[in-house]
């Protein structure tokens, strides 16, 4: 049975109901939530909503008819509840379960890519009875199956653990500080011209003037977007090139094409991410085809990228006549309507800098304000805008619709998760090769350690591992 011919039966609503109503950890229920927030240092709160999370995994295992893989939180639980034996074999398995759910190890790295297709399996069946699986409890399988260090502890009464900064958060903070330090003292001699004023008090003014050109370049961009949008004629039967376009261009039509002929046999990933032609382009479809013959051809990735983004561009010609993508005269135009704040208080700078060196005055500091206008506006004139305001509605419905096979893609449909979310759902498999060519890692790879399976021995069910290295 598939994920998408899975439905609720009377029986199966019986069997949840059993499994909802058990008390997990027995007559110790309580002792086991206390002990399970503890060790994994969660509130009560998220420990009980990881039980929850471990009861639909249970009841999944039993009833999905494939193997069932957990996410390391559910498996924490799990690992915990097998401790009370009494509870487990005794009374979960055979009232509320209906079945013997067994766990075992795994043997690392040999049966990673079986584990990432029962995750994937295992998070589409809860899709089907449960709805989205919530990713504080299932994260994408990149995550899932990441190589980690070996876990370590400290002595709380010597060390004080610190939350990372939120990044956004903290820089506000900053910015606030900032502006406090730049803003000049209130004076009622201070001239009208702002080109006769003091070294501070214009610094802080073209300080505020850059902040205001980004907000006005933005939303200039963002408000032209919808102004030149032509209509759209809809996207009903976009294709997965088609979708990764949207998504990210030709590189990413390029990798989604690489999964894909990957998946056929077509290509193979050789030592350093490169990928060399196994089996000829017969039966493939234009961009495939493209594709495949830039790998033949070329040796680098950088080399197949280049080769393949003309032969590519066909994908836009259909984006842009839908009415999803902007043209390259549309796209220009708007690119440069947003560049002119930047090149307003740019020009305002110039004028400063003007009069300071005619008055002998320091003007290295408003120079250095100018080279960050300067570079602001070629950035905002270069980053031409691609899909218009109907083809990101569209994406951002693709995402929406397909969130739990972006975190966790079957095999089948690695392209279609590669085109929505990047390499990144490549990492941990047999083109991992192929994510790191494209986005090499900034340091060295983590150590990783073994981890579990598991297997059901009755009425016909299982469940699979736990699926780590």
């Amino acid at each position: 049975m598939t994920p998408s011919e899975m439905q609720w039966t009377p029986e199966l609503r019986q069997r949840w109901q059993a499994i909802a109503m058990h008390a997990i950890g027995g007559e110790s229920a309580e002792a086991f939530l206390a002990r399970l927030a503890r060790e994994q240092a969660w509130s009560r709160a998220e420990a009980g909503q990881a039980i929850v999370e471990y009861r639909r995994f249970c009841f999944l295992a039993c009833v999905a008819g494939h193997e069932a893989t957990p996410s390391e939180e559910v498996d924490a639980v799990w690992h915990l509840h097998l401790l009370h034996t009494r509870d487990y074999w005794q009374r979960f398995c055979v009232q509320a379960l209906g079945t013997e759910l067994h766990h075992g190890p795994t043997r690392g790295t040999v049966d990673a890519a079986r584990y990432r297709e029962q995750y994937a399996m295992t998070l589409q069946s809860y899709e089907a009875f449960f709805g989205p699986p919530p990713v504080r409890w299932w994260p994408d399988a990149a995550r899932r199956f990441a190589r980690r260090t070996a876990p370590q502890s400290y002595d709380p009464t010597r060390y004080l653990l610190l939350p990372r900064p939120r990044w956004p958060r903290a820089l506000r903070a900053l910015g606030a500080s900032l502006a406090a330090l730049l803003a000049p003292a209130a004076s009622a001699a201070t001239p009208a011209n702002p080109l006769d004023w003091t070294g501070g008090e214009f610094l802080a003014l073209f300080a505020a003037c850059m902040g205001a050109a980004l907000v006005a370049s933005l939303v200039l961009r963002a408000v032209l977007r919808s102004i030149f949008a032509g209509p759209s004629s809809g996207a009903s039967d976009l294709t997965t090139w088609e979708i990764a376009w949207l998504a990210g261009g030709p590189g990413r039509v390029l990798d989604a094409g690489v999964a894909e002929l990957h998946r056929l046999g077509r290509i193979e990933i050789k030592p350093g991410g490169t990928p060399a032609v196994a089996d000829d382009a017969r039966g493939l479809d234009g961009p495939l085809r493209a594709i495949h013959e830039a790998i033949d051809r070329e040796g680098g990735v950088a080399r197949i990228e280049a080769h393949a983004r003309p032969r590519l561009r066909a994908i836009r010609a259909g984006l842009e006549r839908r009415g999803l993508w902007f043209d390259d005269a549309t796209a220009a135009r708007i690119a440069l309507i947003s560049a002119v704040p930047w090149v307003l208080a740019l020009g305002l700078g110039v004028a400063k800098i003007a009069v300071g060196l005619s008055r002998d005055k320091p003007v290295l500091f408003l120079v250095l304000l100018c080279i960050v206008c300067a570079l602001a506006a070629l950035g905002f004139y270069a980053k031409r805008p691609g899909a218009t305001p109907a083809g990101r509605a569209l994406l951002r419905d693709m995402n929406a619709r397909h969130a739990t096979l972006r975190r966790a893609p079957r095999a089948e449909q690695i392209a279609l998760a590669v085109a929505l979310a990047g390499t990144s759902v490549l990492a941990g498999t047999a083109l991992a090769g192929w994510h790191e060519a494209r986005h090499p890692p900034s340091s060295g790879g983590d150590s990783g350690g073994g981890s579990e399976s598991s297997g059901g021995d009755g009425g016909g069910s299982g469940c699979g591992g736990c699926g780590g290295d």
